[in-house]
């Protein structure tokens, strides 16, 4: 059996396990979350689609020459090609019903712990705070601003202050 087609990071290709590779400029913990169970799924199908390997290679040596032998070959790359289709249908529903709606979930539970911990309204106090942490007017070297921004967000023990950092108001907004 010939290897699965190849890919570049960012476009899929319909016959091959690995999922495109993407980035959020925002930060999110549960696209970061999907992207993992992503990978997850990507690798369940490797495997799986290497078993498939195995019992196609094991079919093929035991078909005779000829055509008998011929129509025993297309039998097993017949019973491949369901065996892979199953594994990609596999990784299909691991990354759009499990992943995503494990993101679902989670972005859910984001903005209740956000709105539970009083979070909301705390970006532009923090924004504030940070301001002269990373004014360029002032000379700091990168460990004290990162010193001062730290001080700022423990001002808020509670809340994730990352959500914050993209002049956002908390988790999905």
């Amino acid at each position: 059996m010939a290897a699965p087609p190849t890919e570049s990071d960012f476009e899929a290709h319909p016959l091959a396990c690995s999922l495109p590779w993407e980035q959020s400029c925002v930060w999110n913990p549960c696209f970061t979350k999907q992207m993992a169970c992503n990978s997850d799924c990507s690798k369940t199908c490797g495997s799986c689609e290497g078993t498939c390997a195995n019992t196609c290679s094991s079919c093929k040596s035991s078909c005779a020459a000829g055509a008998a032998g011929d129509a025993c070959r297309r039998a097993c790359a017949s019973t491949t090609g369901s065996c892979r289709q199953a594994c990609l249908a596999r990784r299909d529903k691991c990354a759009t019903a499990e992943c995503i709606g494990a993101a679902e979930v989670c972005e859910k539970d984001e903005k209740v712990k956000w709105k539970k911990n009083g979070c909301w309204g705390i970006c532009p106090k923090l924004q504030a705070c940070w301001a002269p942490c990373f004014d360029e007017s002032k000379p700091h070297t990168a460990k004290e601003s990162k010193a001062c921004a730290d001080a700022c967000n423990r001002r808020f023990p509670k809340c994730d202050t990352v959500y914050c950092s993209n002049s956002f108001t908390g988790p999905g907004e």
